[in-house]
């Protein structure tokens, strides 16, 4: 469910199971949690770059998991997906999201913890949390207001709105766009810039 690549001192992630729109399944945050830890404890690593594939970026959490979900497994999720992004936030090393497309719900938290956000022209976010019943439960909506206007993210959570790219570029979701094939140089380009 995801794939990894090295450039050098960079890691590269990428979801891979686009034919589902790359859910955030369970799995999929563990795993992730694993290769943060692992990331974490090594001089190796000038940076990490999270993607999608398929033209996805990901889709949030894994519907057809959550219908199977005890309230007691909602909980456990709902934990593991905060300790997925406060690792993001607190890696000491810089992490870009290439969002190549669609970052709808949990995935569009996952974005915001990324310390750079590139995404595509066509790229758009969206959180239909509320429309299906569900609270953001990733501190996705504290990472809304350090980055965004508080109102605007009550609307895009109440209506569950699209966002077009260009839009979330002016909002200071995302930092530059870019197309598809350019994304990952791009990112790369910036982690392997010198720093002191």
């Amino acid at each position: 469910m995801i794939r990894m690549a090295e450039h050098g001192p960079v890691r590269v992630v990428t979801f891979a199971r686009p034919e589902a729109r790359n859910p955030l399944s369970r799995a999929v945050l563990a795993q992730l949690l694993e290769i943060l830890r692992e990331m974490e404890v090594s001089a190796r690593w000038r940076g990490l770059v999270i993607t999608g594939s398929g033209g996805v970026f990901a889709s949030g959490a894994d519907l057809a998991e959550l219908a199977g979900f005890t309230p007691e497994d909602a909980a456990a999720y709902a934990r593991l997906g905060a300790r997925v992004l406060s690792a993001l936030i607190h890696t000491p090393f810089p992490v870009v999201a290439c969002v190549n497309g669609p970052a709808v719900g949990g995935a569009l938290e996952l974005a915001l913890a990324a310390h750079i956000r590139l995404a595509t022209p066509e790229s758009f976010i969206q959180h239909p949390a509320l429309r299906l019943g569900l609270l953001p439960a990733w501190m996705g909506a504290r990472l809304w207001m350090q980055n965004v206007m508080g109102r605007r993210y009550r609307h895009l959570l109440f209506t569950g709105a699209r966002i077009t790219a260009e839009e979330a570029l002016q909002l200071g979701v995302f930092h530059e766009l870019h197309p598809e094939p350019r994304l990952l140089p791009r990112a790369l380009e910036i982690l392997n810039h010198p720093r002191r």
